[in-house]
């Protein structure tokens, strides 16, 4: 053992060796460089980790949970963290979504998207009279919700309310939740996460009393996690891995967890028939490969290109911190049932993501972050799950400072990474200023426009609903072949020009 505990040592120095002049911009150092060192410290280090752990108790005091009352302040530290995004407005597909959303179209928008649950709330909120910034502020409190939430899900595996606290401020400030969070069409991935949390909160249930009313919670919360995103079809498999952290199997949990899946197994594969073919792509090794990869890859550096660019240090001192904690948790002795639920934390990261494996990707620039917004929370836990119990004074001193560092530059993240959406939103106006005052474009009025901007350093812009948001300015799109004015967008002039004729 000592053997192994000096090799997963050397793999953890190795790891941050090549972390280091990877984030440092040296080019001999390629990402799968790192991803290859990686997974040689994870698999030695899991092993290490089970071969030594004790079979005494964790010890220690358990976390008495936050009340309700909480709920208020971890919405307004979210409206703090978040006021920038406020008044963003609608970008991408929000424009075809809100419009279908104010005439009650709720049901499917496609074959792969029937999200009825957050439309329904977009359909309350438009019509009586709410608008763009009312969706975001609804984004902001689901946001806040779901951290204050993430206390009580750690509670009974939390030595303290310090701990708690700990992991609800790494679900708040975790950088790469903007784009969900930011961006009013990330309100499927918040809501989803929500009452997958809260699914498992109700189970917990079962282990003290089980009651009719509590059987029908259990059911309607997991129900409108599916009917709020697709993702949320994973909430019977986070119920198990929660049974099996806290070591309780309750037999009429069981047998409703066992329905759950069921059901949902059924409705998964309903969907997986009739999806397109990249959703339906096989699941090779190397398909499998990237997801893992990429899911715990973008977890430990949540961070934008620009921002690695910019400011390197926040990378590498974020790694650093993770593989330090890691490699200390690894390498001192600890009770099995810590071990066990760090392992189910650690699962929790995969499963949040295991809906998308056949399209999972998060870019350098964050696009696609919103689909490690379920993961964030198992993420949050796991880091916490490692420290919390700790009996040697020091090494849990280290594990502190740790979770406090990253809350810190997740704050600074989350600040960094609203910009590119305000300037997405700032290139939206010029759009739309530019169609209100351009005299031909008014003067023809059903026009064709190319070259419309995709998106801003990753934040959407017009991917989507170009032609409902130049129905504000006036103008109805169709497509080149049925207009008999067209115009393409210049974006070094920021203004519209006539058959590409240069304005």
């Amino acid at each position: 053992m000592w053997v192994a505990r000096a090799a997963t040592l050397l793999l953890a120095v190795r790891l941050l060796y090549l972390s280091v002049k990877y984030f440092a911009g040296v080019q001999a150092v390629m990402r799968f460089h790192v991803e290859s060192a990686a997974t040689a410290f994870l698999i030695v280090g899991i092993v290490v980790r089970l071969l030594t752990s004790t079979t005494e108790s964790s010890g220690g005091a358990v976390a008495r949970p936050f009340s309700v009352w909480a709920w208020i302040l971890w919405c307004t530290a979210a409206m703090v963290l978040y006021w920038p995004s406020l008044r963003i407005g609608l970008l991408s597909d929000d424009f075809v979504l809100a419009d279908r959303a104010v005439h009650w179209q709720i049901g499917a928008v496609h074959r792969e998207l029937f999200r009825p649950v957050p439309l329904a709330l977009w359909a309350l909120i438009l019509r009586i009279g709410g608008g763009a910034l009312s969706l975001h502020l609804l984004n902001i409190i689901a946001h806040g919700t779901v951290a204050f939430l993430t206390t009580r899900l750690i509670a009974p595996i939390a030595s303290s309310r310090t701990m708690t606290i700990a992991a609800g401020v790494l679900a708040l400030t975790f950088p790469a939740s903007v784009e969900a969070v930011t961006w009013s069409s990330g309100v499927f991935d918040v809501t989803a996460t929500l009452w997958c949390i809260g699914t498992v909160l109700v189970s917990r249930r079962y282990a003290l009393r089980v009651r009719r009313l509590d059987r029908i919670a259990f059911f309607a919360c997991a129900l409108m996690a599916l009917l709020c995103k697709e993702t949320g079809a994973v909430a019977p498999i986070l119920v198990l891995l929660d049974m099996w952290a806290l070591g309780r199997a309750p037999r009429h949990l069981v047998v409703d967890t066992g329905i759950l899946l069921g059901v949902f197994g059924l409705v998964g594969g309903a969907r997986i028939m009739t999806a397109s073919s990249v959703v339906r792509r096989p699941i090779t090794k190397y398909v499998a490969q990237r997801w893992v990869f990429g899911t715990v890859a973008a977890l430990v550096v949540p961070w934008h290109t620009d921002v690695i660019h910019s400011l390197r240090w926040l990378p590498i001192v974020g790694s650093v911190a993770i593989v330090v904690l890691t490699t200390v948790f690894v390498l001192t002795s600890a009770s099995s049932i810590r071990v066990t639920r760090a392992l189910a934390a650690a699962v929790w990261l995969l499963v949040g993501t295991l809906p998308t494996i056949s399209f999972f990707f998060v870019a350098a620039d964050l696009e696609g972050s919103r689909y490690l917004y379920l993961p964030a929370i198992g993420y949050a836990v796991l880091l916490v799950v490692m420290v919390s119990h700790e009996q040697r004074q020091a090494v849990r001193k280290m594990g502190v400072t740790v979770i406090a560092l990253w809350g810190a530059i997740g704050v600074a993240g989350v600040h960094l990474h609203q910009q590119p959406w305000r300037e997405a939103a700032a290139m939206r106006n010029a759009v739309q200023d530019a169609a209100r005052n351009n005299r031909a474009m008014q003067v023809c009025g059903v026009v064709a426009v190319t070259r419309l901007p995709d998106s801003v350093r990753g934040a959407y812009v017009f991917r989507n609903g170009a032609g409902v948001a130049l129905a504000d300015a006036g103008l109805t799109v169709v497509p080149a072949s049925a207009a008999s004015c067209s115009f393409t967008w210049n974006e070094d002039r920021l203004a519209f020009a006539a058959n590409g004729v240069t304005p």
